[in-house]
């Protein structure tokens, strides 16, 4: 993510895809994608 979009209010987090190891953040006007190395957990996991 570059600088400029730190300093945007997060409106949501999420994990996804198969493999759940991809965080999808969401902001007032932007949807981001970041690749992990260890997955999140799955909906109903917690």
């Amino acid at each position: 993510m570059d600088t400029e979009s730190k300093t945007r209010n997060i409106s949501s987090l999420a994990w996804g895809d198969d493999d759940y190891k991809s965080l999808y953040i969401t902001t007032s006007n932007s949807l981001y994608r970041i690749r992990l190395k260890i997955p999140g957990v799955p909906p109903g996991k917690i």
